[in-house]
């Protein structure tokens, strides 16, 4: 039995909007097929400036919290502003450092200019301007200082100064061990402090 003309006419009229949208699928389907590598068709730049882009992650009041291995203490450091690096490392800005005392080592405040923090390893990298002053009265000042915070240790690779109750020393670098007080200098001189009531 033949269709009625009508509805014949409207399969007709059908077939013309599906047909160039299966073409479409058709040839997306050839192109892929030819392309899988998605590098031919944005190409490796184009891939690299994707991944900076993800990488560029602005973090606004970034806190980072954690213990130092055994001794007890606790540690919490704050920022204005960070980014996240292409290493998973995170740029820091105006930079605060606390350092819980304990029994078993003493604690320090610090604050920096700028910086890099890899949480995952707790380790920390601080420049500009650097103030550390600890428990004990001592107060440093520098312009590089790298910190292990799990372990507690510092390292300052370039010209370091201290002031302390007893006077000022000035030094060449300084490794430091935070929970054992241990604080060694390269190339040190210390000026002493007269006493009170002493004559200069």
């Amino acid at each position: 039995m033949a269709d009625n003309p009508e509805i014949h006419s409207k399969r007709v009229a059908r077939l013309r909007k599906i047909l160039p949208a299966l073409a479409g699928v058709a040839f997306l389907i050839l192109l892929l097929g030819a392309a899988p590598d998605m590098r031919s068709l944005f190409g490796s730049k184009g891939r690299e400036e994707i991944r900076n882009a993800l990488a560029g992650l602005a973090i606004s009041d970034p806190v980072f919290e954690g213990n130092l291995s055994t001794d007890g203490r606790s540690y919490r450091m704050t920022a204005k502003s960070g980014a996240q690096g292409l290493d998973g490392r995170i740029q820091l800005e105006a930079i605060s450092l606390t350092v819980s005392a304990a029994n078993a080592g003493s604690g320090f405040r610090l604050r920096a200019d700028s910086g890099l923090m890899d949480g995952t390893k707790q380790i920390a990298q601080f420049q500009g301007s650097i103030d550390l002053q600890d428990s004990h009265g001592a107060k440093l000042t520098t312009q590089t200082l790298n910190a292990d915070l799990a372990q507690g240790t510092l390292l300052a690779p370039q010209a370091v100064s201290m002031q302390t109750p007893s006077g000022t020393l000035h030094a060449e670098a300084l490794r430091a061990d935070t929970k054992t007080q241990t604080y060694v200098f390269d190339k040190a001189r210390l000026r002493l402090a007269p006493r009170r009531g002493q004559a200069k």
